[in-house]
């Protein structure tokens, strides 16, 4: 049995490190980007449907009871035996 918070942490390390990414790209397209509206307009669109995106999974983690379990395979000596007639 495997508790889900474990599958919590390692989604936060892959939201954390989506975060570095946004961060090290937001960066380069302000600094290193043609300078005018359209770079300033594209950042803002990509920042806003990523915060979008970030609330949404918040929202529906939130409801998630990460007390439970998960069983991903089912061993035991009944099942490892075979079907019994």
């Amino acid at each position: 049995m495997i508790p889900l918070v474990y599958f919590l942490f390692a989604w936060l390390v892959l939201v954390l490190l989506f975060a570095i990414a946004a961060l090290v790209s937001v960066i380069m397209a302000l600094r290193f980007g043609l300078t005018g509206p359209l770079t300033t307009f594209s950042t803002a669109i990509f920042l806003g449907v990523a915060c979008i995106v970030l609330i949404g999974m918040a929202a529906y983690l939130a409801g998630v009871d990460w007390s439970q379990s998960i069983s991903l395979f089912n061993f035991s000596p009944s099942n490892l035996l075979g079907p019994t007639l």
